[in-house]
């Protein structure tokens, strides 16, 4: 028998682009699961007009940031059109708190998320921007909606944490459940074993950096980490995806700028596919992430990751196991040392490479979540 739930989110579910393809993934993982989904995204329950009209106002003028998804009225707004829509004692699962937060109590209501409110404020700057209003709803939102969840499954220790320390979660309601690999098609172990291969024949070091924000995402270490290997006499080669014109990429001998590359195509995931397969290493340098599923989709093509050591990235990427973490300060200095010192032995990282793609196969795949939510699921 099919288990029936409700997906519910604040956001267009349908549109791959939304939160780096989450949304759209969610949904794929429950089918496949075998779950019967009842799907209720923003296009059903979208936020007053008005309020439109003030996030739109006030983020324009830039001294301040608002979202409706701090906001206790939509939440509430949210909770309301749910209880018209499902049957009491339905399962509602959500990766958002606004929409979880009000529920009543005679509907059973998962949480799948990868951070806490608090977690974002002191790791995110820009979330200071927030007015203050929406910095105290926020945080009221989140403390309603982990209070009131059955179950809070997490990404990451990280996401775990917060939600326990500082809003006083239940851990025995706690289960840590990563994100997939966002992409379609991926490729079978045999064609991981040949890709592999032609890595190891290739003198050339090609580094992958996937991210539209260059700042946040450490790009400018990506590239450093790249003109450090060639001043020592590895050649290397910056990739570059998502990213728009950027002078200090133009015309350098050793970067390759692919721009931004559209997963709602399949050109673009076989471009994406195809740059994955021919890297050497994802170098994800981030100031500031939680659980980037670019980690997942390069251990799926058998690629480590270099990563700095913030938010839940240490709970995703093990040390010699699918990559390795650094502090972001030494990131450099750090991830050039590892990277000549495994490539001089090509034995190292090819067994490297074949654990970061078993953990993708054990782990980070939609196939293996899908199975354990389902798992945790039943046993509420």
């Amino acid at each position: 028998m099919l288990m029936e739930l409700v997906y519910a989110t604040d956001v267009d579910a349908t549109n791959i682009h939304n939160w780096s393809g989450l949304a759209w993934y969610y949904r794929k993982m429950l089918d496949q699961a075998g779950c019967d989904v009842t799907m209720i995204d923003s296009s059903d329950m979208p936020y007053p007009f008005p309020l439109k009209i003030k996030k739109h106002v006030i983020n324009k003028l830039g001294r301040q940031l608002y979202s409706p998804r701090f906001n206790i009225n939509v939440s509430k707004h949210y909770a309301a059109h749910i209880h018209e829509k499902v049957a009491p004692g339905s399962l509602i699962l959500s990766p958002n708190t606004v929409v979880i937060a009000y529920l009543k109590k005679n509907l059973k209501k998962v949480l799948y998320s990868d951070a806490t409110f608090d977690s974002l404020l002191k790791l995110y700057p820009q979330y200071s921007r927030y007015t203050t209003q929406c910095l105290l709803e926020g945080q009221a939102i989140d403390q309603q909606a982990i209070l009131n969840s059955d179950l809070l499954l997490y990404t990451s220790q990280w996401a775990a944490d917060s939600a326990i320390q500082h809003y006083g979660a239940d851990p025995a309601k706690i289960h840590l459940v990563p994100f997939g690999a966002n992409l379609d098609n991926l490729p079978s172990y045999k064609e991981v074993k040949e890709t592999i291969s032609t890595r190891l024949q290739n003198e050339q070091i090609n580094l992958l950096f996937l991210g539209i924000d260059w700042k946040r995402k450490g790009g400018e270490h990506a590239l450093a980490v790249m003109n450090e290997l060639n001043k020592l006499g590895f050649p290397a080669t910056l990739h570059v995806v998502g990213v728009k014109d950027l002078r200090i990429l133009e015309n350098h001998p050793h970067v390759v700028n692919h721009h931004f590359i559209s997963k709602a195509t399949r050109e673009g995931q076989q471009r994406l596919g195809k740059l994955l397969a021919a890297s050497h290493f994802l170098l994800l340098p981030t100031l500031a992430d939680c659980t980037p599923v670019a980690c997942s989709e390069a251990n799926a093509f058998g690629v480590p990751c270099l990563t700095s050591d913030v938010g839940g990235l240490k709970s995703v990427i093990k040390n010699e196991v699918n990559g390795h973490t650094f502090t972001h300060d030494h990131f450099v200095k750090n991830t050039v040392s590892y990277i000549i010192s495994i490539m001089e032995s090509k034995a190292a990282y090819e067994e490297l490479c074949y654990s970061s793609y078993n953990t993708y196969a054990t782990e980070l795949n939609w196939k293996s979540i899908g199975h354990k939510i389902v798992q945790i699921l039943k046993n509420m």
